[in-house]
């Protein structure tokens, strides 16, 4: 039987220019009957602990939700053993990861429109809660993760879904109780602008307004 190695490296000769989002430092050490059968077990764990990580730092929302080990293996376009140590019986590792975007954004939204859809937390249930559809816009996924803890971070947000998310967009379900002016002097504090424009609100970095 061909190494699983071998296999795993196979599946990620794959387009090189495709938009990609990097997950660093994931440690794995795993202990079995032989180096190579720890090896092949560190780097199933190696894919779930850098997918979790990258819900965990981007969409927390949903970081008690997992696909399968396949399609985790089919969102990585590429990774690197930064670091490696084998005894005969253990397999130590540091690993880097890169997720196509696109598949992994696909997966996010369709969790989203789920959770949107299930969840008990409704305006209708909350007393003082109230729903208001935002429009985020960036450039960048360090962008995206500004405005977004900029929300999370409002003591009056009850409630953050991410209905769809692109590169450049994401659209936003927020439950909060208070009024708007609230909310957007405390995203200015912030550097993000919340505006009305074209008939919908729209979340930026100031930088991007100057």
């Amino acid at each position: 039987m061909k190494p699983f190695w071998f296999l795993i490296m196979c599946l990620f000769i794959e387009c090189a220019k495709a938009q990609v989002i990097t997950v660093a430092d994931v440690k794995v050490s795993v202990t079995d009957d032989s180096a190579a059968v720890a090896r092949d077990k560190a780097l199933d764990q190696a894919h779930s602990l850098a997918f979790q990580k990258l819900l965990k730092e981007n969409f927390p929302e949903e970081s008690r939700n997992s696909p399968s080990t396949d399609i985790i293996m089919n969102m990585v376009t590429d990774f690197s053993i930064d670091r490696e140590k084998t005894t005969p019986k253990s397999y130590t590792a540091s690993f880097t990861f890169q997720f196509d975007a696109s598949q992994l954004l696909g997966w996010v939204t369709h969790k989203g429109e789920a959770s949107s859809q299930n969840s008990l937390f409704t305006p209708q249930v909350l007393a003082k809660g109230k729903s208001l559809k935002l429009r985020a816009l960036y450039s960048t996924l360090s962008e995206w993760q500004v405005i977004k803890k900029a929300l999370e971070n409002f003591a009056e947000v009850q409630k953050l879904i991410v209905l769809t998310f692109t590169p450049q967009h994401a659209e936003l379900d927020v439950v909060y109780a208070g009024n708007i002016e609230k909310l957007q002097q405390h995203l200015v504090q912030k550097g993000v602008l919340l505006s009305f424009e074209a008939e919908e609100w729209i979340l930026s970095l100031e930088k991007q307004r100057l």
